[in-house]
């Protein structure tokens, strides 16, 4: 009687995880008051992933280098961020530069290949100046404004990132307004209450739009209007 001896194997069993898909962006440019700065999202297609991504051109490494979301999808926002978005994030200005956005996902120790886009923002070739409106909150007198209150409404656009500033006073015209001047909300009313006793008393203001990104300044706008006190 014969018997065969049955030949052993060794095997190795491996685990891999997934190499998750490469990141893909939906990336633009906006406004957070004079500052440019990115918005839209960035994802990837599989499940489970992080994203990791950077802004300086440099290559994202999950660990090592770069910001790290822990979503499939990530979120470019100008709000106060949730665990998906990242706030307020910066944009060179064209033509002097570009802001490079490179992005991985990551999965159980895989890595995704490297995504990038970039964006700038274009500066405008002008800012249009605003307008200014004046009203009298108390009722009109003969002489101006009763109780010597004046609303100022400074409305317009501008253009680019601007932001709104003007200069007030009474009496005489105040200096034109600069990016250090006092802030406005396009829309919304300048309210100026003066003291001075008698009639006609003369309140003078400038108003201009200023992206100073991009080391521009509207036109000043400037008008004056009077007030009775008391």
């Amino acid at each position: 009687m014969s018997f065969s001896i049955p030949t052993l194997r060794a095997y190795r069993i491996t685990t891999g995880g997934v190499t998750p898909a490469a990141p893909t962006f939906s990336v633009g440019v906006s406004c957070n008051g004079p500052f440019s700065v990115l918005n839209g999202f960035f994802s990837t297609a599989t499940a489970g992933s992080s994203l990791v991504y950077t802004v300086d051109g440099t290559t994202p490494v999950y660990g090592s280098n770069g910001t790290t979301i822990p979503c499939v999808t990530g979120y470019f926002v100008t709000t106060t961020p949730t665990s998906c978005e990242q706030q307020n994030i910066g944009v060179a200005i064209c033509p002097s530069g570009t802001t490079t956005i490179k992005a991985i996902a990551y999965l159980s120790g895989q890595s995704s290949s490297v995504a990038s886009t970039t964006a700038c923002r274009t500066c405008p070739g002008s800012l249009t100046a605003p307008t200014i409106t004046s009203t009298c909150p108390l009722g009109q007198g003969a002489f101006g404004c009763n109780g010597g209150r004046i609303s100022f409404t400074i409305s317009g656009a501008g253009g680019g990132c601007s932001v709104l500033r003007y200069t007030i006073a009474e009496g005489s015209p105040p200096p034109d307004p600069t990016i250090s001047s006092n802030s406005a909300t396009a829309g919304a009313s300048v309210i100026y209450q003066g003291t001075t006793v008698g009639n006609g008393i003369g309140v003078f203001i400038k108003a201009a739009f200023f992206d100073p990104s991009c080391g521009l300044s509207s036109s000043v706008t400037s008008t004056n209007y009077g007030y009775q006190y008391p």
